[in-house]
């Protein structure tokens, strides 16, 4: 009993981890940017910034994500700064 259930844990946390991967990638590679979708046409570029900072969107933000990304195989999960 006890067995199956951390099997199934075990794919719950692989498919988790595959649908978060591919989600990740499928986002990065639309053109397109969601800050006209949710800021709308008319934002200023200050606002613009602002929200891709406060959303990590901005490329330090990215660059983190795929820091994190690229540890989790040797699991190695310090801070990235």
């Amino acid at each position: 009993m006890g067995k199956a259930v951390l099997k199934r844990l075990g794919l719950l946390l692989g498919t988790l981890l595959l649908v978060s991967a591919l989600a990740f990638a499928a986002f990065s590679v639309i053109p397109g940017d969601p800050t006209g979708a949710v800021l709308g046409m008319e934002a200023t570029d200050e606002q613009i910034a602002a929200f891709r900072a406060q959303q990590g969107l901005d490329p330090a933000g990215m660059a983190a994500v795929s820091q994190l990304a690229g540890r989790l195989p040797r699991r190695r999960f310090r801070p990235v700064l």
